[in-house]
């Protein structure tokens, strides 16, 4: 009865400080600790390099909106409302990031996240949430699916024997954050529609004057 006793305690400990801890890849559990690990150290860096292809082609394509939304205010707005239109839209951002790599890196930042950090004998409330309760492999072995006790789900698929985070379909609340650069977008471009119209329309009528009609 004891020695069942120490055991428990034992395994407390382990989980407690880590001890132990799947931190291969070739494993979603492992990759996922990676991934948590990587976060309450306020690394981004190594975040970005769990990402699978599908999230990494996200901030890709999120990095040509930027630059189209500056070669849209290059070109249809006049040279004195480019800083302020740059401003709105977010596309000023392509003075500070050059690809998709750096625009993760500029937006996801785990260190300004505030997560408490544990002492040395108890866990923070963020950690407890963040301990894996349960994994699903999908039939082909390709996917997974993983959650955690605060009911966070986040997805995996596999590389050859690696397995890597599908982040952007992981975060609801990541995806929504990211939101504003379509709506931007959307939104410059309804301007510039309205801009060209307005012009048309002038011009239609100064026509219409000059022909007397």
């Amino acid at each position: 009865m004891h020695f069942l006793k120490i055991i428990i305690i034992l395994s407390s400990l382990l989980a407690l400080f880590g001890c132990g801890e799947k931190l291969d890849t070739t494993d979603p559990e492992g990759t996922y600790n990676l991934y948590r690990n990587a976060v309450f150290e306020g690394n981004a860096e190594n975040v970005y390099k769990l990402l699978a292809p599908d999230s990494i082609q996200y901030f890709d394509d999120e990095f040509l909106r930027l630059e189209r939304m500056d070669k849209t205010i290059a070109r249809y707005l006049p040279i004195t409302d480019h800083k302020l239109a740059r401003r709105q839209a977010g596309s000023i951002l392509t003075d500070e990031v050059t690809d998709g790599q750096s625009l993760f890196l500029k937006v996801f930042q785990p260190s300004g996240m505030n997560l408490s950090k544990s002492s040395r004998w108890s866990q923070s409330p963020f950690e407890v949430g963040a301990i894996v309760e349960e994994i699903q492999v999908s039939e082909d072995g390709k996917a997974a699916k993983l959650t955690t006790k605060a009911k966070e789900e986040y997805r995996f698929i596999k590389e050859k024997d690696v397995w890597k985070l599908q982040l952007v379909q992981s975060a609801e609340a990541f995806q929504s954050a990211m939101g504003w650069m379509e709506k931007n977008e959307n939104a410059l471009q309804q301007t510039i529609d309205d801009l060209i119209e307005e012009e048309t329309t002038k011009r239609e009528s100064i026509i219409a004057d000059l022909m007397g009609i």
